[in-house]
């Protein structure tokens, strides 16, 4: 998915001015590029910029809340997740994207239940896609199932994220056939993720 942003390379100017922009009402452009900027730069991962994007982040703006999500799943805690969950139902699809690649980044299980809803339901593809990347770190026989189900998606690249989280979480690839997963988890009751391998969000 294309974002409709990007950073400005325009010339520097100090942080604090930077700052200041990200609070301009009057124009949300310059929000969200002294937002993107700051978290750019080396310097945004520090607490005073990480409350910043936590607070931009119910911006009335898409674009803002977008490049608060980014921020947050580059600079923010795990406990941030709580806040990202909601917009898993944004009305814009590019901002339930962002939410959906910053949870990727956190492991926070009552992110469980609105990720599966979000790959059963979400009409976007990339939405679904990251979704399915995401549920890959969570060894729950209810994200087994919903990423089986996913291997009937219309959109071969959602099958292919749901492939690969099954084959994290459980050792095995039994490609793209739900059958051949089921029959498998059939003869493995209780032993579902004894063979998990390491989960990486990139």
């Amino acid at each position: 998915m294309k974002m409709p942003y990007s950073v400005s390379s325009k010339k520097r100017t100090s942080p604090s001015k930077v700052a200041r922009d990200a609070f301009n009402v009057y124009d949300p452009d310059i929000r969200r590029q002294s937002l993107a900027q700051l978290s750019s730069a080396p310097f945004g991962g520090e607490e005073p910029y990480v409350r910043m994007y936590r607070m931009l982040l119910d911006d009335r703006d898409p674009t803002v809340r977008a490049v608060c999500l980014k921020a947050l799943g580059d600079h923010g805690s795990v406990e941030d997740a709580q806040k990202m969950i909601p917009f898993l139902e944004d009305e814009v699809a590019f901002v339930r994207w962002e939410a959906a690649k910053a949870l990727k980044k956190v492991h926070w299980p009552s992110a469980v239940n609105p990720l599966i809803k979000t790959l059963r339901e979400d009409e976007d593809v990339d939405v679904r896609m990251t979704t399915a990347a995401a549920l890959g770190q969570y060894a729950q026989v209810s994200v087994f199932q919903a990423l089986v189900g996913a291997l009937d998606d219309r959109n071969f690249g959602v099958v292919n994220a749901a492939r690969n989280s099954l084959k994290t979480l459980t050792g095995q690839d039994y490609g793209t056939d739900g059958v051949w997963w089921l029959t498998w988890a059939d003869n493995h009751r209780g032993k579902l993720f004894e063979q998990q391998q390491a989960y990486y969000w990139q």
